[in-house]
């Protein structure tokens, strides 16, 4: 929620942006203007993401134009608060940091969920949303009965959450039998992106040397530990 006031005070959107990171600029500026940006955990909003058709189709445009307008007030801090409340932090593949569950707080989950129902589950994925194993199933026992409409949710949160090749085949694979064309090519695209970035140590290691910059002039082992266990995973 934003002050109408303070949203022209700042400048509101800046319209170069294509369908995303606007709402990054805005936040800056916000902050630029030294107004405090707060989080409010009681509050309850539903968002469809990534509903939009082409949705990431400007995201090298947008991260560029973000880097060039407000590189100098921006740097990476996920895996802090990750690491601080709890999760497993990893870099993805498509070079991003990512969040999942510990293996013994998703086996605990699973295990608390034996025997219910799937309306029962999909209440526990409220409350846990990063609970991975119950998508999972609940996806593949949609695809099962040939509900691939129902499944698709599923899947493009599972690719949202977990980043990886993977996932986006899935997802792919789920879009083309739900007949979804907008996410077929919105799955597609990411995919392309993975290959080349898993398959050139070149693209790798400067998006490595770019993402160690934005983390506080490149002072932070914990960041320059995980991006150099993911560029070691790559085949030479």
């Amino acid at each position: 929620m934003l002050p109408r006031d303070l949203f022209f005070q700042v400048g509101n959107f800046y319209e170069r942006y294509r369908n995303g990171f606007e709402d990054i600029e805005l936040s800056v500026r916000i902050r630029q203007a030294g107004k405090e940006l707060r989080c409010v955990p009681s509050s309850v909003i539903y968002h469809l993401e990534s509903q939009s058709p082409g949705r990431s189709d400007g995201e090298a445009h947008n991260g560029t134009l973000l880097y060039e307008r407000c590189g100098k007030d921006l740097y990476i801090d996920t895996h802090h608060h990750g690491l601080r409340d709890g999760f497993h932090v990893f870099v993805d593949d498509l070079f991003s940091l990512s969040l999942r569950l510990t293996d013994e707080a998703e086996k605990n989950i699973t295990r608390q969920t034996e025997g219910k129902n799937p309306l029962e589950c999909l209440d526990v994925m409220r409350r846990h949303p990063f609970w991975i194993a119950g998508r999972d199933t609940l996806a593949a026992k949609l695809e099962r009965e040939g509900k691939h409409e129902e499944a698709l949710p599923l899947r493009i949160e599972l690719a949202n959450f977990l980043p990886l090749r993977e996932r986006y085949i899935q997802l792919l694979r789920a879009a083309a039998k739900a007949g979804n064309a907008d996410i077929v090519e919105t799955a597609r695209t990411r995919l392309e992106r993975i290959e080349t970035r898993l398959s050139d140590r070149k693209t790798a290691a400067a998006l490595v040397c770019k993402a160690k910059k934005w983390a506080k002039g490149g002072c932070d082992p914990v960041l320059s530990q995980l991006y150099d266990e993911k560029c070691n995973q790559l085949h030479p």
